[in-house]
């Protein structure tokens, strides 16, 4: 029996909720699975924040933003961690969610060993970042380009234009208008002195706020 109270993961997509379920059932941690953020609201009603040790927060829950995801469970009350799992983060995304109040950052291509670390390291209130995102935060900091004032939105679309996604896609893909999306997209032109979106995904790239 674990010494830890249950561990709630919180993903929209069953087959990573299941391996991620199933790697911590494998080292003898309850978890609790859950699909969304009703789910959750409707867990926290029940249980209270006090009766979950961590909460690992997958890709499909990074809504409407991953840092407003884990800012919303901190304010809920600030004992029970969270550890965040990335898709395809950008450096910037990675330096917003550590900010934000994350334990820890790991990789959705983490091996199941590396992803256990970080929930035990998180678990123990240690900050965990896996080598790929830790790298990612490295050359964040290491890069001389300004200070930039971008909000959790529109990281999201700098990072999904640098991917060569299109504007309708990327507002189907974040559940916005396609309007949004290209006021974002103006608003990072105007921050990142750009005239065209060619120039702003090799701009953000040369920044480092980008893959």
């Amino acid at each position: 029996m674990s010494q830890w109270k249950p561990i709630a993961v919180l993903e929209r997509f069953w087959a990573l909720r299941a391996g991620m379920a199933a790697a911590l059932d494998d080292n003898g941690f309850q978890v609790v699975r859950l699909e969304s953020a009703e789910q959750l609201d409707a867990a926290l009603a029940e249980n209270g924040r006090q009766d979950f040790s961590l909460f690992v927060l997958g890709p499909g829950s990074h809504r409407p933003t991953v840092c407003g995801a884990v800012r919303r469970l901190n304010q809920a009350g600030p004992q029970t961690p969270v550890l965040v799992v990335f898709d395809w983060p950008s450096r910037l995304e990675v330096v917003q969610v550590c900010r934000c109040g994350a334990q820890g950052c790991v990789s959705r291509e983490a091996s199941q060993e590396e992803f256990v670390s970080a929930v035990e390291a998180a678990l123990r209130g240690r900050r965990y970042l896996d080598p790929s995102v830790a790298g990612l935060l490295c050359d964040a900091l290491a890069q001389d380009g300004p200070t930039l004032r971008i909000s959790d939105r529109e990281s999201q679309v700098l990072s999904l234009l640098c991917k060569g996604c299109v504007a309708q896609e990327i507002a189907e893909r974040l559940e916005v208008s396609r309007y949004t999306v290209e006021s974002h997209k103006k608003s990072l032109m105007r921050k990142l002195g750009v005239r065209n979106q060619l120039e702003l995904v090799v701009r953000s790239r040369q920044l480092g706020l980008t893959l």
